[in-house]
């Protein structure tokens, strides 16, 4: 059970289709694969497994091609055919930049919550080193890994599927570095794969680093309501699973009331608006683990899809007690949240001043 686990996350995210299976996040019960199965109905056509990877992969892997694609995808069925799986529902992902989204599966575990957290004895183990990433940030060319120069601060954000959360914060004036990766939960040093299946009990997020002097976290606070709907729950759009949930992991005893008090004035204006609660954690000193190279600025980079499931209220956030905003109102114009998906239309390099 356990190696037909552990190939089906291995094949499904090689082959870069782990965004079209948000909905795996029930937790993992030891010996017991049948709450975490991804498979399409299409991988058993000649068209789906004839599919040519081309490019450097389907998400940035080395060279792949249609036949050892289809070698893998034989071999999962051949796994699968192994394992009773009950159905649970069917969910389909929807976008259609997405191979075979429109068609996959979803088999959760029957009574089973997909969408609550992890408990601690249920999750993954991980690693005790962290997972290869990139060294230089694609856009910005800031090193991943350095320490924070000094003066600067950082904070991270989760506004559902981190690529299209990234690009809208290194756009910002000020920004040192972005870089995303998995926080909130327990398993140490997780993989995309794993965090995706619910077990780890992390959350997408976006690191960043600013310079205090230029932007203040106001600025970011602004940004982070503003570009996505912290009203859903367990997910964003059409993403769903607790990877997705809205956070604020603050690094400072500063950062924490500002945070705070911003959420208090934005659940203002949201209800003003007719619209739900805010569901956001809000949370203090949580280890930040960094993602895969090829996640990070995953946006700009040659034949990335463009996706982003983030849907903004529209409610644009003020003055709150406590805010420190330093970008002057022309930044802000490059985010009209009255258009859709304005940040993926949006140009990668960072707004001049």
């Amino acid at each position: 059970m356990a190696d037909a686990l552990a190939l089906m996350l291995e094949t499904v995210q090689w082959c870069g289709m782990t965004k079209a299976f948000p909905n795996a996040s029930t937790p993992i019960p030891e010996g017991n694969l049948s709450h975490l199965v991804c498979v399409s109905p299409m991988l058993t056509s000649k068209q789906s497994q004839d599919q040519d990877w081309g490019r450097e992969g389907p998400m940035g892997f080395e060279a792949t091609g249609k036949g050892a694609a289809k070698d893998a995808i034989r071999q999962l069925q051949g796994y699968l055919e192994q394992v009773p799986v009950p159905f649970s529902n069917i969910c389909p992902r929807g976008i259609p930049e997405a191979p075979f989204s429109s068609s996959f599966t979803m088999f959760g575990h029957l009574g089973r919550n997909r969408t609550a957290p992890v408990p601690t004895g249920a999750t993954l183990p991980g690693r005790s080193t962290p997972i290869p990433t990139a060294k230089r940030h694609h856009v910005l060319g800031t090193p991943l890994s350095h320490p924070i120069p000094h003066g600067f601060a950082d904070c991270s954000f989760g506004c559902g599927c981190f690529w299209g959360t990234e690009k809208a914060f290194w756009r910002l004036p000020g920004i040192h570095l972005t870089s995303v990766g998995y926080q909130g939960g327990i398993t140490p040093n997780p993989t995309y794969g794993e965090v995706c299946s619910g077990a780890t009990g992390h959350t997408e997020v976006v690191r960043v680093v600013w310079n205090p002097n230029l932007a203040g976290f106001a600025d970011l606070l602004k940004l982070f309501w503003e570009c996505h709907n912290p009203t859903q729950g367990m997910g964003q759009g059409n993403d769903r699973g607790t990877q997705y949930r809205s956070a604020i992991y603050t690094t400072s005893e500063e950062q924490l009331p500002l945070a705070e008090a911003s959420r208090r004035a934005y659940q203002q204006l949201l209800s003003s608006a007719g619209l739900g609660e805010i569901t956001t954690d809000i949370i203090a000193g949580q280890p930040f683990f960094p993602a895969e190279a090829y996640h990070q600025q995953y946006l700009a980079k040659p034949g990335s899809r463009p996706y982003c499931s983030a849907m903004p209220t529209g409610q644009v956030l003020g003055d709150f007690p406590g805010a420190d905003y330093k970008l002057p109102p022309q930044v802000w114009r490059h985010y009209d949240w009255s258009i859709p998906h304005c940040v993926l239309r949006g140009d990668n390099t960072p707004i001049p001043l």
